[in-house]
């Protein structure tokens, strides 16, 4: 019921509809609350303390910030068109870059708890596996 009309180019395979369903039911617990900002983190994924230090001030993520993908552009990886952000990094010694096309996947993603409203309002029924929507 949550996928009313599949995407035919993306049909969501089971699994990425569990992962999906997940996703919405964390944004539904978050907005229950009073946090301002929400992680979400892939089951895999390592941690730097960097990702600690900008989780514990949760003031630099304002919802000027989007959505801020958490990713490692491995050497070797694919290019992704991109740019630096001139607002520049809410982490100093790391790099902030507006991505200007799609990558799917990644280790996560924080936002604010403005923007996961407008996910969860602007994702009634979902199509494609989330990174899609994403």
């Amino acid at each position: 019921a949550a996928f009313p009309r599949p995407s035919r180019a993306y049909p969501p395979l089971p699994g990425e509809m569990a992962c999906a369903l997940s996703h919405r039911m964390a944004w539904d617990a978050f907005l229950a609350g009073r946090a301002s900002a929400l992680c979400v983190l892939e089951d895999d994924v390592h941690c730097g303390p960097a990702l600690g230090r900008l989780l514990a001030d949760a003031a630099r993520i304002g919802p000027g910030l989007g959505l801020l993908k958490l990713d490692l552009n491995a050497r070797g990886g694919a290019r992704v068109l991109a740019a630096p952000d001139p607002a520049g990094s809410p982490l100093p010694g790391h790099a902030l870059w507006r991505l200007w096309g799609r990558r799917l996947g990644g280790g996560g993603y924080v936002a604010h708890r403005d923007v996961i409203a407008r996910l969860r309002a602007g994702l009634p029924g979902l199509s494609a596996p989330i990174d899609h929507h994403l």
